[in-house]
């Protein structure tokens, strides 16, 4: 299904940038009561689950964007929401996100669904939740949107619905795009975490990739060829973006899910709005709106949550379906 957002936001919120910039940075986010596990993945290494135990029945399973980790006001928000609707909560820093630096040379990357499946799997052995619920912003909605995608065969009854937000569905287009003038400030605060983390890499594991290319790089395209590909058993950037792009896995979604998208969001390209798919599609619900920026929607609703978050809530309580 295939429909326009019903987001009318107030004029400084029709701004992307504002949208963007605020959302991420200014808004006031109350810290979520997290309960820290470090989860061994399936190689040996880990990746840090931080838990809202409300003592619940079901389950929201949150994956942050690009940059992000579960102390990041994206993931924080849409914690306390599912919180204060009697859910527990794991919000998972993605494999070498955060302040802790991963054991092996590998890093979080939009295609890493083997870490989300492990994760999972490791949530349903509990033997404690009747449902399971995926989230994600941005590069973690990639992910579980690969995810879904990968598993419709295998896929667990417990998990339901899913609703991602500002997803670049198809990776080399929106590396291309993220080269317009208008996107350099992000590049820059992006690269501010990522080159560091190559330096980091390069330190405990040299001679894997090339550093001084890596640290020269302008945009991802350059920066995926260099490192990101290379330290995760990629070809190129080309094969790594082809690869991972969710755009080439929704046609075998198998449960309700949920894709927001703004059509001034700067990092997308067109091939991330799948509208001719949505439309011929049994479970895929994707609403475009006007405005929202990129993780944005900053607008708060008359509920106190974010315009985004309370879609979010609406879809996952099955108030929105498709």
């Amino acid at each position: 299904m295939f429909k326009i957002a019903n987001y009318k936001p107030t004029f400084w919120f029709k701004n992307t940038h504002i949208n963007t910039i605020y959302a991420g940075r200014y808004r006031k986010i109350k810290m979520p009561h997290y309960q820290r596990e470090k989860f061994t993945l399936p190689d040996g290494d880990f990746i840090n689950l931080d838990w809202v135990d409300n003592d619940c029945k079901r389950v929201v399973v949150i994956v942050h964007r690009l940059g992000g980790h579960s102390q990041r006001h994206h993931v924080m928000g849409l914690a306390n929401v599912f919180t204060a609707a009697a859910y527990d909560v794991l919000a998972i820093n993605c494999r070498g996100a955060g302040d802790e630096p991963n054991d092996t040379i590998k890093t979080y990357h939009s295609g890493a669904s083997d870490d989300l499946s492990a994760v999972i799997q490791y949530v349903i052995a509990k033997n404690k939740y009747d449902t399971i619920q995926l989230v994600g912003y941005s590069l973690g909605g990639n992910v579980i949107l690969k995810y879904l995608g990968e598993q419709h065969t295998n896929l667990s009854k417990l998990i339901r619905r899913a609703a991602v937000m500002s997803v670049p569905c198809e990776l080399s287009d929106s590396s291309q795009k993220m080269k317009s003038w208008n996107n350099k400030v992000y590049i820059w605060n992006f690269f501010k975490t990522l080159k560091p983390t190559a330096i980091e890499k390069s330190k405990r594991f040299p001679g894997h990739f090339d550093l001084a290319k890596t640290l020269s790089a302008t945009n991802f395209e350059e920066f995926d060829d260099a490192f990101t590909a290379p330290v995760n058993g990629f070809e190129s950037a080309l094969h790594y973006h082809k690869s991972c792009s969710s755009l080439y896995f929704l046609d075998k979604i198998t449960i309700p899910t949920y894709l927001l998208q703004a059509e001034d969001d700067t990092f997308l390209s067109k091939s991330s709005f799948p509208i001719e798919i949505a439309k011929q599609h049994p479970f895929l619900y994707l609403e475009v709106s006007k405005y929202g920026g990129h993780v944005g929607f900053a607008q708060i609703s008359d509920s106190g949550y974010s315009w985004a978050e309370q879609r979010f809530l609406d879809f996952i309580e099955g108030r929105v379906d498709v």
